[in-house]
């Protein structure tokens, strides 16, 4: 996990805070934003974090889903990326399946987001 660039995307600076503090304890490079907008801008020259750590529901409506297909048009590549929800609900599960989007349910065990970290970037 060391050196690995994490771009977390929640509307919540508390969560943001937390993320941060746990994935650098690991070793890990972290960007925070609460949305499309801010992560782009921390991403202007394009080149993509290893992966992206995001909250279904964000700010003024914007959804996790669609932040990850619009930050994909922005790199020009498919980032990985890890939906976080307190949503337990099967028509988001399903959504996500479509998309092969691994889902992280609220309040994130730090124990499972390292191993699906690890899986994913192995």
């Amino acid at each position: 996990m060391r050196n690995l660039s994490v771009l977390v995307i929640d509307n919540e600076r508390q969560i943001q805070s937390g993320m941060r503090t746990l994935l650098t304890g690991w070793g890990c490079a972290v960007a925070t934003a609460d949305g499309f907008d801010q992560a782009a801008s921390l991403f202007a020259d394009g080149a993509p974090p290893d992966i992206i750590l995001v909250d279904y529901h964000l700010k003024d409506g914007e959804t996790g889903d669609t932040v990850i297909h619009r930050l994909h048009d922005h790199f020009g590549v498919k980032v990985p990326a890890v939906m976080i929800s307190a949503d337990r609900g099967e028509a988001l599960k399903t959504q996500l399946a479509a998309t092969a989007t691994p889902l992280l349910n609220k309040p994130v065990k730090p124990a499972q987001l390292r191993a699906l970290l690890r899986t994913i970037l192995d």
